[in-house]
C-alpha cells in the first residue's frame, strides 16, 4: 500500500490523537491526548504550523505524526530558523520504515526552512504540548521507545542529553527558618513562554535573606496528568541557589518549604526532571525522598549532510 506525507488538517485530529494514545498507553506518566487538547496545547503555540505537523498516511489511513518548528527561546522576538526541532514524533513501534520515513521527510522540511542543526525531543519549541501530557515536564524521550532510537540513530542522531525524573509525596521535610519564603505567580512575558505555560499557573517560591533572594524553585499543578492520575500532581520546573550561598542548605529548604505549600494545596505527587550530570540537583531530590521512575534522552543531528 501506498505511504505518503500530508499536513496536519483538522479532519485528521481524531487519528493523530489515537495514534498518540496507542502508542503511550502503556505509561503511567502520560496523560491521553484529546482533540481539545491538541488544539489548545498544540495548534495555539506560536510556532505551530499545518506543514511543521507532517502526517504519514498509509492509503487513507493516518499512521503516523511528528512536531517539528524551528528554535524558540525566552527573550527572543522570532525562532532560531538555522536550528530545527522535532518535539515528538510517533508511529508504531513495529513499523520502523514508517519512523524513518516520517523522520527523512521532517529533516527535509527544516533543512528547507534554513536548519543546519536539529534536536529530535528537544525544549526549544516551547513546552505546552507536555506540561502535565509527556511526563510532566519537557520533551526529551523515554528510553523505553526503542522504536524512535532506532529511527533517531540511523538517521545520524547523537545523544545530547540524559535526564532523570523523580516522584515523590510532598511529605513533612525539615527547613531552615532563618530564611524568607516568598511565594508569587510568574509573570509570563513573551512568546515562548506563553506558548510553555499555556493552560497552567506557574508558580515561583522564594528563599530571601535580609530582602535579597538567594534561592528560587519554580512549579505548577499539572492539570491533565492529574486527571489522567486521579490525584492532584505537581511538577518542579527548576530551582537555582546563587553561587555563593549554595551547601548551606538552600535547596533542602526550598525542597521542604514547598512540599508544605503543595500538601496545605491538596497535592498528592510531585514530578521533577533534571539531567543525569547534575549532581547537586539529583542529592537534593533524593534527600528529599524522591525515587527515580523514567530515564531519557534527547538527540541532536547536523542537517548539513545528506538526507539518507
Amino acid at each position: 500500500m501506498s505511504v505518503s506525507v500530508v499536513p496536519y488538517t483538522r479532519e485528521l485530529l481524531d487519528d493523530i490523537v489515537a495514534i498518540f494514545n496507542r502508542e503511550h498507553a502503556p505509561f503511567e506518566f502520560v496523560a491521553p491526548l484529546s482533540p481539545e487538547l491538541f488544539e489548545t496545547q498544540l495548534a495555539a503555540k506560536s510556532v505551530f504550523s499545518a506543514e511543521g505537523c507532517p502526517i504519514l498516511m498509509q492509503g487513507a489511513k493516518a499512521v503516523g505524526f511528528a512536531l517539528t518548528c524551528c528554535k524558540q527561546e525566552i527573550g527572543a522576538a522570532k525562532p532560531d530558523l538555522t536550528v530545527g526541532v522535532i518535539d515528538g514524533m510517533f508511529f508504531p513501534s513495529d513499523r520502523l520504515d514508517l519512523g524513518e520515513q516520517l523522520l527523512r521527510h521532517c529533516l527535509s522540511h527544516l533543512r528547507a526552512r534554513g536548519a543546519r542543526t536539529t534536536y529530535g525531543f528537544a525544549s526549544h519549541g516551547g513546552y505546552p504540548f507536555w506540561r502535565g501530557l509527556y511526563m510532566g515536564l519537557e520533551p526529551v524521550c523515554l528510553t523505553a521507545y526503542t522504536h524512535m532510537w532506532i529511527a533517531f540513530m540511523g538517521a545520524g542522531f547523537e545523544h545530547h542529553q540524559q535526564s532523570l525524573n523523580y516522584l515523590g509525596p510532598p511529605r513533612g521535610l525539615p527547613y531552615r527558618q532563618d530564611l524568607e519564603y516568598r511565594l508569587a505567580d510568574v509573570h509570563v512575558s513573551d512568546a515562548w513562554e506563553s506558548d510553555s505555560w499555556r493552560g497552567h499557573r506557574p508558580q515561583r517560591l522564594a528563599a530571601c535573606i535580609d530582602g535579597e533572594q538567594v534561592g528560587a524553585i519554580s512549579f505548577a499543578e499539572l492539570p491533565f496528568l492529574s486527571d489522567h492520575r486521579g490525584l492532584s500532581v505537581a511538577g518542579i520546573s527548576g530551582m537555582s541557589v546563587i553561587p555563593n550561598m549554595r551547601r548551606q542548605g538552600i535547596a533542602s529548604s526550598l525542597m521542604g518549604r514547598l512540599f508544605d505549600v503543595l500538601s496545605d494545596a491538596g497535592v498528592n505527587e510531585i514530578l521533577v526532571g533534571t539531567t543525569v550530570q547534575n549532581a547537586a540537583a539529583r542529592r537534593t531530590y533524593e534527600k528529599a525522598g524522591m525515587r527515580v521512575i523514567a530515564f531519557r534522552t534527547g538527540t541532536r543531528r547536523a542537517v548539513d549532510r545528506p538526507v539518507v
